[in-house]
This record gives C-alpha cells, structure tokens and sequence, in this order.
C-alpha cells in the first residue's frame, strides 16, 4: 500500500555549492511515529551514453574524491540553473569528451537515490 508519510518541519543545516543537508521530521502513517531523516537536496544531473558511427563507446577517466581513484564514467554532470537536461547534455559531452553530437536522444530519467537525494537523472 502506498502510504505517504507527514513531514512535521525541514531544517536546512548546511549548503555545499553542488548539495544542500536538510534535516526533516516525518511522520509513519503505519506507526504514527516520528522519524529524523537527513536529505541531500541536489540538482538534476545528466548521463550521456555516447556512441561514435563505428560502434566504439566514449568514456572518461576522472579522479573522484568519493572513491579517492580515477575511476572511468560515462559523461556526465550538473544541470545548471535555468538549463534544460537536453542542453546540459550537450555541454557536457562537449567539456568532458572535445565531441559535439548531431542528436541525443532521451532514453529516460529516475531518482537515482530516492532514499537520500532530491535529484533526477537524466539519461541521453
């Protein structure tokens, strides 16, 4: 059964440029309980899946500090205030990669951590 829970009060306890923390109050509809949940709020970001006319995937090799490794990714990142997935897209595979696509197709979107982030992402 899908049962919303009541937030009661959100506390925002910090900004960090590309997140926020916030701190909300939630109320269980099954126990009538009260619950402290921590949120990252976060922007929309993108994912692109580029693939060149000889079938050859493109990715990237970045250092993350998360893992504290070069990892290698899929284009990607932050959709910037006022811009569209589609435009972010675009911009993103062209500072990450040097390439500039003729289309980028929509392959979806999902809450990539609905646990603990307020974001979308958006695949092309």
């Amino acid at each position: 059964m899908d049962q919303s829970w009541k937030c009661t009060t959100r506390k925002y306890l910090g900004d960090y440029k590309v997140f926020k923390v916030r701190q909300d109050n939630c109320v269980s509809p099954r126990t009538g309980r009260t619950h402290r949940f921590f949120v990252l709020d976060t922007p929309d970001w993108v994912t692109i899946v580029p693939v060149t006319t000889s079938g050859e995937l493109i990715c990237i090799k970045q250092w993350r500090p998360g893992t504290g490794t070069v990892e290698l990714e899929l284009p990607g990142g932050i959709v910037d205030p006022g811009e569209l997935p589609l435009e972010a897209a675009r911009r993103e595979l062209r500072e990450e990669t040097g390439y500039v696509s003729k289309t980028l197709d929509p392959i979806g979107s999902m809450a990539p951590n609905p646990a603990i982030t307020t974001n979308r992402c958006h695949f092309f």
